[in-house]
């Protein structure tokens, strides 16, 4: 993503992106999220990179209960591990519902194609120019490449606590921008959402983290 972001303040997109980074270790025994470091020295208010600007970094404020639900989970019943990665990713959801118009869902092993961020800006305006209050849009796969207002991301975040034991978090946002269940429909409330025909992200993985965890 920094590779697509200006340095330039003159430049009209500059700023304008903020790419959010949670650490979601919470140790009782001072243990330091060595990865989370490493990023903060390259890219944070005090390390000089030209992207400072774009990158926020924060701890997660505290852990959300464990629903409960097996220790070992199979690919459409997640064990503790997809729990807590779903919790995980609500809390960054509850973190961004108050920054900018728009949350793009972005896991740290895909990589964006070259011109992604363009082809943001233009997906974005002509979803908007459908409908002004889409629910989604989608431009990748899994659960990646997901466009959402951020006026919408509290409500999400409680969607994915509450049903985090039922189904892992790449299942749950499907069904609820699509509308798949009741609950979700009454959510949706008739709100399109739509898919841009490219797929913007590149998975740089093997396999994926959300089955038999």
């Amino acid at each position: 993503i920094l590779g697509q972001l200006p340095t330039d303040p003159a430049e009209p997109f500059y700023g304008r992106v903020r790419v959010l980074v949670m650490n979601a270790l919470h140790s009782n025994d001072g243990k330091v999220h060595d990865r989370f470091e490493e990023a903060k020295s390259r890219w944070g208010p005090l390390s000089g990179s030209p992207h400072s600007n774009h990158v926020d970094f924060f701890l997660e404020p505290q852990e959300t209960k464990d629903s409960g639900g097996p220790k070992d989970g199979t690919a459409n019943r997640p064990g503790d591990k997809v729990r807590r990665q779903t919790r995980n990713i609500a809390s960054v959801l509850r973190a961004a519902s108050d920054r900018g118009r728009y949350f793009l869902f972005l896991e740290d092993d895909m990589l964006l194609c070259p011109h992604a961020m363009r082809a943001a800006i233009y997906l974005l305006d002509r979803a908007t120019s459908y409908h002004g209050s889409w629910l989604a849009v989608r431009s990748s796969f899994g659960m990646n490449g997901i466009f959402m207002h951020s006026s919408d991301l509290d409500t999400f975040a409680d969607y994915l606590v509450k049903h985090q034991s039922r189904r892992p978090p790449d299942h749950l946002v499907v069904e609820y921008f699509a509308g798949e269940v009741s609950e979700s429909n009454m959510i949706k409330a008739g709100r399109p959402h739509f898919g841009f025909r490219y797929n913007l992200c590149d998975h740089l993985g093997k396999h994926s983290t959300l089955r038999g965890a």
